[in-house]
């Protein structure tokens, strides 16, 4: 029992070392300008021009934009997962199956988002030209 206790103690040390040390560097991290970052209802403004949404094709083009503003970053998120997967497979075959099929449905995924971005975009300016 002695020697658990011991062989914590260097890593207890370690730790409480730096908790401290990141308190006392801390004020260098905190920002002497802060900026607020006004966040627009993309369901109640255009984002882009500021202008209030005043019919379905600027509604769904919101809407659209939003969905591609959330769902571009989770993409890059899994594709880096699915890299991870890839270099972590070691050969084995089962998990580069799995990884390939995870890759491959990232794809479909951000493809159907860009789809869904793209169609939006169309069917705006084709209803504004009628």
């Amino acid at each position: 029992m002695n020697s658990k206790i011991k062989s914590v103690a260097p890593f207890v040390r370690y730790l409480l070392k730096y908790i401290v040390l990141s308190f006392i560097l801390a004020p260098a991290y905190i920002p002497l300008n802060v900026y607020a970052l006004a966040i627009i209802n993309p369901l109640i403004m255009s984002s882009e021009t500021g202008a209030p949404i005043e019919s379905f094709t600027d509604f769904a083009e919101a809407v659209a934009l939003g969905a591609a503003r959330i769902a571009f970053p989770i993409a890059a998120i899994a594709i880096i997962v699915a890299g991870f997967l890839f270099i972590t497979a070691g050969g084995n075959e089962e998990k580069i199956r799995r990884a390939r099929k995870t890759f491959y449905w990232i794809l479909i995924g951000t493809a159907v988002v860009v789809g869904a971005f793209v169609l939006a975009f169309a069917f705006k300016e084709f209803i504004e030209n009628l």
